[in-house]
Parts: C-alpha cells; structure tokens; sequence
C-alpha cells in the first residue's frame, strides 16, 4: 500500500511538478532572522514589502494554523538555448519571463493539487505559495531538501539546476520530512566573477542595490549613473550569475507549454518597439498576461534607452530616441533617453539635446540633458551640418 508521501509525490508529478520534497511545520527561525538582518544592512533596495514581519514570514504556522507539513515544489522554465539576437538594435529577457507570468499558471495547478489531495485524504486544509505571499519559499525548500541555496542566493537542484520555479503547499497532513542537502557549491565563485555590478561580492547575499535584475525589474526610479555602464544588454531582468553556474550545465527541460517562448515574449524584443510605447494602456496590451507587465512601462522603456548604448544602436534607434526625450510623458524616460544620446558619440544628438534643453521644464531631465551635452563623447555639428535636416 502506498503511504500518504508516496501518493503525494505521486500526485506532484502527475501534476507537471519536477521535484517535491516535505518538511515539517516549525519556524524556519534562522532564516527569518539572516531576512532581518538582510533588510537591515539597505540591501533589500525598495522592496519593502519582502521583508515586512521576517518572523511571521517563517513560520508556517502564521501562514496556516493547521499546518502540520510543507510541501515544497519546483517547476523548471528552461525552454533551451538563448536564440541569437536578431539585430542590434534588441535588447535581452530573462529567461524565466520569455512565455507567459508564471503566478496564474502554477497557481492553476496548485489549486488542482488541492483539489486532489481532498479527494484522496478528505477534509485537508491547504494553503498555496508562489512568491507573491508572505513565506519564504527558498527557506523551505532548502530544509525540506529539495536543494540548496547557491552562492548566488538560488536554490540549485543537482542534476536540474537552478532555472526553477519555487512553490509551496502548507497543509495540515503528516508527511515524512526529507533530509537536507549538503551545500555543493564548494570553492566556486563563477557567479561572483560573472556579476558585472558586484552584486554578489558577499557570498550568499545579495545586494539589490546593484542587482540588475532588481532594477530592470522592480526599481521605480533611476537607474544609479554608476551603475548604467554595466548592465550590457538586459532590457528585463539578468540571467548572467545562472548562466555561468555549473549546476546549469545540463539543466532540466520545462514540460511546460505555459513557459513557451512562442507564448510570451520570447528571448529579445526589438528597441525601437519598445521606445514607442507611450501610453500605460500600450504597455498592458502589448504585454498582457507576462512577467514584463512588472516593469512597468516607464521601467522598461527606461531600460531599452541604456540597452540602446550598450548595444551600439542608438543611430538605429535615432528616432524612437529622438521622440523619446522630447515627448515621454515619464520625467524618468526622457532623463534617461538624454542619458543614451549623450553617450552616442554623434553630433546630432548633441542638437537633438540642445532643442530639448530650450524646452525641458523639469529640472532632474534638463540637468540630465546638460551632462549629457557637457560629455566629452558628443562632439560639435560639423560646419555645414543643416540642422532642420537633423531634426
């Protein structure tokens, strides 16, 4: 007969989960405590609302008062190899956001486990997590021994890597805890080395404050000048400290059709779209239903004026740019947008920000566009440049 983890891990698989792996329902104490401690030293940036109750956040307790087990799953979203670009003028995605959100499509399936588990055990009491609730789905997941935290902060799953999607079922069924993984990482520090902004100069610990990730993604407001010169071509979020990880050499296929590139936005998207977008109502209907909506408009069309630099593509993108700077209606656009041509290292962007500065009305874009016209990259109109043609 089969035992009541048997069926559960049964019920995972048929379900489309990879991995799953139990715990029992005590606080995850240490960890609600390095949470704090995280949130404390600012490293947290603006996501406050990560690090809100660390303690509540622990305990499986206060996120179900039956709880008497977790459930810790993972679901790969590796799709295959990164297409090359199409053109220059395209900047990358995170590989986790090229098909659709993930929220709606596992918690879907989340809600069908549930239902089964009542089928098969009667009045069970379950709670999902993915992500978006307060409990901390990493911590778990490492106890439970569905895989260890990484140097570069993920849970990496030996023989499946680190390119998962976490979730959790609080529930109040005993089930036999699984044992805990020993940190593989040993001596190696390939994401470390490979983090262009020292993100992960403490193993272990992130710093959002210089995450990539963090800010294509979740930052609101600019992209710190020290920091814009490196983050090469991510328009939407950073895969660079996974894509070096050797766990991820041979990472475990998505049986997903829902993480599908031809689903959601795939690998790269084209510049010049991106910096015509200029209503929020764009932004939602070119990107309903993906992980991109997070960004928020503004973010990302902030995100593609950098991208442009780093991609040589600024004169490809001339005039998305030139309209950008002087009609977005985001002061956080058009600062950025000045940002790129000043960096371009061609005369008639030095022009474009001439004619902007005689009408900018906000102050953070027209100094923006002054140190952009004062940078040593933009040289003067040659004699004889007709400046009506250039504009």
């Amino acid at each position: 007969m089969t035992s009541a983890g048997g069926r559960v891990r049964e019920m995972s698989r048929e379900l489309g989960f990879d991995r799953v792996a139990f715990t029992g329902p005590d606080a995850a104490v240490e960890d609600g405590n390095r949470l704090a401690s995280w949130s404390e030293e600012g490293k947290s940036a603006g996501m406050v609302w990560l690090t809100r109750d660390p303690a509540r956040r622990a305990s499986p307790r206060s996120f179900l008062a039956e709880a008497r087990s977790v459930i810790t799953l993972a679901v790969s979203y590796q799709t295959g190899p990164l297409p090359p670009a199409p053109g220059a003028a395209y900047g990358r995605v995170a590989r986790y956001a090229w098909g659709l959100d993930y929220h709606p499509a596992i918690e879907a399936r989340l809600d069908r486990f549930k239902d089964r588990l009542r089928q098969e055990f009667g009045d069970v009491l379950a709670r999902p997590s993915v992500d978006a609730q307060p409990f901390l789905e990493r911590a778990f997941a490492r106890r439970a021994g569905l895989g260890f935290v990484g140097k570069n902060t993920n849970l990496i799953i030996p023989g499946v890597g680190s390119t998962l999607f976490l979730a959790n079922l609080v529930v109040n069924l005993d089930l036999p805890s699984d044992d805990v993984l020993p940190q593989g990482c040993g001596s190696c520090i390939h994401c470390a080395e490979r983090c262009t902004t020292g993100a992960l100069d403490t193993p272990f610990s992130l710093d959002a404050r210089r995450c990539i990730a963090y800010h294509t993604i979740e930052n609101r407001e600019d992209i710190p000048p020290a920091l814009r010169h490196r983050f090469g071509d991510w328009l939407f979020g950073c895969d660079d400290c996974q894509d070096v990880c050797p766990f991820n050499a041979r990472p475990l296929e998505s049986q997903w059709p829902e993480f599908s590139s031809d689903r959601g936005p795939g690998a790269w998207l084209a510049l010049g779209d991106i910096l015509q977008l200029r209503t929020p109502e764009a932004f939602k209907s070119r990107f309903a239903g993906t992980s991109l909506l997070r960004s928020k408009r503004s973010g990302l069309v902030r995100n593609a004026c950098l991208v442009a630099v780093h991609r040589h593509a600024v004169d490809i993108v001339r005039d998305e740019l030139i309209d950008t700077v002087r009609h977005d209606p985001e002061p956080l656009v058009r600062s950025h947008a000045a940002w790129a041509l000043g960096r371009s290292g061609y005369s008639w962007a030095r022009i474009v920000l001439e004619s902007a500065r005689g009408t900018e009305t906000h102050l953070v874009v027209r100094n923006e566009i002054e140190q952009a016209i004062e940078s040593s990259s933009l040289p003067p109109p040659p004699k004889g440049e007709n400046k009506h043609d250039t504009l």
